[in-house]
């Protein structure tokens, strides 16, 4: 996603996708590593399996995404909302091969069916502090968003 810091506002103070109104339940990697840490270091349970499903504190989409990164960078940014057919021809043209524009349009399908927006309390229980918020790692994060 490239959002550059221009004014008035252009085609770079959008991007789009195919998530329609769905909401997706976004995870910070180090929230996933740091739960990795309690559950390979475990020596409680050493021959149990589990599998631990992790999520972020709650469900966000795209529009709340934007809205969020129009609060930081000051402006209007907007998620433009397409068809799949429409995703997979746009992503193709900016130079991704098939197989990578065939996975981003499968994403935002679950993203659009709201597939992955539960919200579980794992990190949480296995670290002692909340999963980070996907407004936070915009905050921490929103030089990476501009040229």
């Amino acid at each position: 996603m490239e959002l550059k810091a221009t004014s008035p506002r252009t085609s770079a103070d959008t991007w789009g996708g195919a998530a329609g109104d769905g909401v997706v339940n976004l995870i910070d990697t180090r929230d996933v590593a740091d739960a990795a840490r309690v559950a390979l270091l475990d020596d409680a349970h050493p021959t149990a399996q589990r599998a631990y499903h992790l999520t972020g504190p709650r469900a966000v989409s795209m529009a709340e995404v934007a809205e969020e990164i129009s609060n930081l960078f000051g402006r209007t940014v907007t998620y433009q909302q397409r068809s799949p057919a429409e995703q997979h021809e746009k992503l193709l043209a900016s130079g991704l091969n098939e197989f990578v524009v065939d996975l981003l349009v499968g994403l935002d399908r679950l993203f659009y069916d709201s597939a992955v927006a539960e919200t579980t309390s794992t990190v949480e229980n296995l670290t002692g502090h909340a999963p980070r918020s996907a407004a936070g790692w915009l905050s921490e994060n929103i030089s990476k968003f501009q040229k």
